[in-house]
Order: structure tokens, then C-alpha cells, then sequence
């Protein structure tokens, strides 16, 4: 008995071919299609589709098709679709043995390593490109049907695209262009994008995958991968680390458009970095978090957290920080929840943080919200949760020694331990400086060299712009500006100046 299917060339009836079955086994004949990388395009019988397809092991791209089997209800709006015959788009499927021999051919041991771990030395002959999902409804369905009912069922047609040996290159291709056919979501037609082994959508795949505890959490982002959300929290983060903005910045009209850049260029390794040291950081706290789940507002908050405490180089204290770090934020957030003053949007009506249900999108948002969470950064520094992260000390041997002279005091050296930024002193229970023992002052760390006016802004590199300070101290400045300038020895550190005594303006 022989069955036919109509190959979908142009939306026409043309080019009936015939398929056979042949000592019941089914062959596809390779038929005239447009493109020359398509082995056969046409309509086949389920029973056909069974035959080739899930008895021969169908493996699934994840990167395409990672959403689980559907539910019962999208089963049976599939089941009528296939009966009423409403079913059109395509499930694609590429040959992995020939793709094997493909990247042998052209010496590509990233393509052959790929398509091996897909072939599972012989378990699946096929690797799903497009339609996941309706195959395994379709064998789903084979599987709860009776004998008498399945006799209809296969006899029904299903359209698909088998194609000949493709590159994972040739793959993200065909993915996008089959792709226009159906309205995609941003981050599916994003993960099409191939730019080689690193490019940026099997680098955000990666790391999704990595942090897929936190990232699809009920208590964390709770973002699915129905629709790869979260490759998409991945890649805004991408953005984020380049912009540091959640919305659109210059340039860009919508948010859309930013993380659509991020996978025409790549990120750089650096940004790359960031972004991991940003995902570290959000898992860090997360696993200190409660049950309930936060809202989007609350994870876009810590990540601007994250930004400022990676501009301004800080890191965990100690072993205990996270914890301390999140319980501390979830009680500044409760409070901020119930303000109704701030503005959070260019309106004159007042926004509170619960009813950011948008998130922080606008540029106005994020100047709030960085001044508002600053002064919790401060806060942490202070309690010794966050401290400057410091490999090194900033200035030469040569300028640590030379400083050390000028504020030696007999075997003891003037430390500053205390000052003036921003008009708030750091502890209105100490002296300014104090004496320190010379030994001691080999911990670069607890007693680092300070430039008063901080690299990023006016930078003097020169020892009337240098002051030994506690590490206390030091993390609390940051890279903010003093309301002092560095003052003479002889007579005003001996008379270990009052804190408040002000010191704007005092002679160098």
C-alpha cells in the first residue's frame, strides 16, 4: 500500500511525490525543495513519524526546544488540531550520524563533540530543532490511545522538514529563519544568534544552566524556562553590567533593544566576569532568603546593590556576611516599602517601592534607588559586612616607605582612623588619628595607603595625596570625596584633634 504527502513548497499544492513502505519501513525520498539543505519537506503519516522518528530516538536541541512536554490541556488542543487538520508549522529534525561525518570532514572537533554527546553512541538518530514538543505530545498520545483508536490516529498527517548534515552554525540559521514563520518571544529569536563556540547565546545558555537553582527558585527569581526567561534574566544582567541600567539607556528605545545589542556584539571578557562576580553575589544572598518569593522590584534593587558594591570595589567581610547582609536588607526594605515620599517616576503623584510592579526601569529610577541604597552600603560597611576589596596596596613601595617617614612618630606612625565625608563623620566616638606601632604596619591590609581624593575622580598620584588609614575606615570612604585635606604633622597631629574640629581648608 502506498501512502502520499504534499510537499509544502510556496503554500501550493504542487510537486506530489510519492513515499513508500516498503517491507513495513518507511523511507523519505528526497524530493526538490528550494533550499538546498533540506532533505525532505512534506506532510507524513503519524504512523511514519513514529516509525523514523521516535523509534529512532529523537534527541532534543535544548537550546531550542526546552520547554517539558506540554500540559494535558495543550495535548488535547494539539490532538484536535491534528484531526481538524490546523496543524502547519513544521517539526524540524536533523541527522545526527551525518552530521558527525559533516564536522569530520570539515575538521570541526567542536561540531563533532557536540553532535557525539547528542548521538549517545547510537540511542537517538535525530536532533530536534524545532517541534519538541508536538513530537512528544504526538507519542504521548500514541501511548493512551487503545488499538481501535490509534488505527484512526496514525493515519492522520503532520507536516516535517528533515534536513541533511548541518554545522551548529547552519543550525542557529535555519532555527532563526524558520523562526518567522511563528512570532517568537526576544529571547528565542535571540538564541539564534551563532557567532562561534563563545558566542553570547551558548554563553548566557551556560550560565542559566549554572545558576538554575536561584534563577527558577519559587523563593528566588522564579523566572521558567518555558519561555527562557531565564536565559533572558542572564542576558539583561549582560546589560546591565554594561549600561548599569535596567531600562533603556541613550541610545536604545526600549530594554529589548539593549539586550538585543549585548548578542550582536558579545559581551567582553570583562564584562563577561562581572557578570558572573554579579550572579555569585545574588546566589550568595539568595540562599539566605526566606520561602516566600520577593518580587521583581526587590531582585532588581539587590542587583543595583550589586553594581554599587562592584563600582565601588567592596567584598564580603567574613564567612558570615551574606547572611548578615540579606537580613539587614530585607529589614531596610521593609521599611522602604512604606515610603510615601519618595519619587520613584517623573510624575507628581509619589511611588512606593510595593508598588513598583513595572520595576525600576527609568534612568529616574535608578538615581533614586542608588542614592537610597548607598547609604545602606555605608551602613554595611560600617557594621563590617562589606569591606574594600584590596589585593594590593595602592601605592609603590617606594611612596609606602616614604610615607611612613613623614608620619612616623618615634617607632609609632599617625594613622587617620576617622574624618569627615559628605558632612557625616565615619565615628563620632574616635580622634581622628592615632598612633599606631611601625611593626604593625605591615598588614597592608588592615592599615592601607588612602588617596584622599580617589583615583576615579581627581587623581594625584603623589605623597601630598596619600594617608595611612584603617581598613575600617578606608572601606567606609570608598571612592567618595573628603571634606578634608591632608594636614602637617609637628603640631596638629600632636594635639590629636577633636573630631569636631573642622579641617576644610587647613594648610597641606
Amino acid at each position: 500500500m502506498s501512502l502520499y504527502y504534499r510537499v509544502m513548497r510556496n503554500g501550493n499544492n504542487k510537486g506530489l511525490k510519492e513515499m513508500s513502505k516498503k517491507e513495513n519501513k518507511f523511507t523519505l525520498d528526497t524530493v526538490f525543495v528550494k533550499n538546498p539543505n533540506i532533505l525532505y519537506e512534506g506532510w507524513l503519516p503519524i504512523s511514519g513519524f513514529e516509525e523514523l522518528f521516535l523509534n529512532g530516538g529523537i534527541k532534543r536541541y535544548d537550546k531550542f526546544n526546552r520547554k517539558k512536554v506540554w500540559k494535558a490541556k495543550d495535548i488535547e488542543a494539539l490532538r484536535e488540531s491534528i484531526y481538524i487538520g490546523d496543524l502547519y508549522n513544521p517539526m524540524v529534525v536533523v541527522p545526527i550520524k551525518d552530521s558527525i561525518d559533516l564536522a569530520v570532514v570539515n575538521g570541526d572537533t567542536a561540531d563533532e563533540a557536540f553532535f557525539r554527546g547528542a548521538y549517545e553512541d547510537g540511542k537517538n538518530q535525530w536532533l530536534t530543532l524545532i517541534g519538541g514538543n508536538r513530537g512528544e505530545s504526538i507519542q504521548v498520545m500514541i501511548t493512551k490511545f487503545d488499538t481501535e483508536h490509534n488505527l484512526a490516529f496514525k493515519k492522520l498527517l503532520v507536516p516535517m522538514i528533515v534536513t541533511k548534515a548541518l554545522s551548529r552554525e547552519d543550525i542557529h540559521r535555519k532555527f532563526g529563519a524558520d523562526l518567522r514563520g511563528v512570532v517568537p518571544n526576544a529571547q528565542e529569536a535571540r538564541n539564534s544568534i551563532w557567532n562561534g563556540d563563545d558566542c553570547e547565546s551558548e554563553w548566557v545558555r551556560k550560565m542559566s544552566v549554572k545558576y538554575s537553582d536561584m534563577i527558577l527558585a519559587k523563593n528566588g527569581l522564579n523566572r521558567d524556562t518555558q519561555r527562557m526567561m531565564d536565559d533572558e534574566f542572564v542576558a539583561s544582567l549582560c546589560a546591565f553590567t554594561r549600561h548599569r541600567s535596567l531600562g533603556a539607556p541613550t541610545g536604545f528605545s526600549s530594554r529589548d533593544d539593549v539586550i538585543d545589542s549585548i548578542y550582536k556584539e558579545n559581551t567582553i571578557s570583562s564584562e563577561r566576569k562581572l557578570t558572573v562576580d554579579m550572579l555569585d553575589y545574588l546566589q550568595r544572598v539568595w540562599k539566605h532568603m526566606p520561602d516566600s518569593n520577593s518580587g521583581k522590584a526587590y531582585w532588581q534593587a539587590l542587583t543595583v546593590l550589586g553594581g554599587i558594591i562592584q563600582d565601588d570595589t567592596l567584598t564580603w567581610f567574613g564567612r558570615t556576611s551574606p547572611k548578615k547582609f540579606i537580613e539587614e536588607f530585607a529589614a531596610w526594605w521593609l521599611v522602604n516599602i512604606e515610603d510615601e515620599e519618595t519619587d520613584y517616576r517623573p510624575s507628581g503623584k509619589p511611588v512606593k517601592f510595593g508598588t513598583m510592579v513595572g520595576g525600576f526601569q527609568r534612568k529616574t529610577h535608578i538615581k533614586v534607588l542608588r542614592g537610597l541604597l548607598d547609604t545602606f552600603v555605608t551602613k554595611m560597611l560600617k557594621m563590617k559586612v562589606l569591606k574594600v576589596d584590596r589585593s594590593e596596596d595602592l601605592a609603590t613601595p617606594e611612596q609606602r616607605r616614604k610615607l611612613l617617614v613623614e608620619r612616623k612618630k618615634g617607632v609609632k606612625v599617625w594613622v587617620r582612623q576617622n574624618g569627615s565625608v559628605e558632612g557625616e563623620m565615619f565615628d563620632d566616638n574616635l580622634t581622628e588619628f592615632r598612633l599606631v606601632s611601625l611593626t604593625k604596619l605591615d598588614d597592608k591590609v588592615s592599615y592601607p595607603t588612602d588617596h584622599i581624593i580617589p583615583k576615579d575622580v581627581d587623581f594625584i598620584d603623589e605623597l601630598s595625596n596619600m594617608e595611612i588609614t584603617t581598613q575600617a575606615y578606608n572601606s567606609w570612604k570608598r571612592k567618595r570625596i573628603p571634606d578634608y585635606k591632608k594636614i602637617t604633622i609637628p603640631n596638629t597631629i600632636d594635639k590629636k584633634i577633636n573630631i569636631k574640629k573642622t579641617l576644610t581648608g587647613m594648610a597641606i
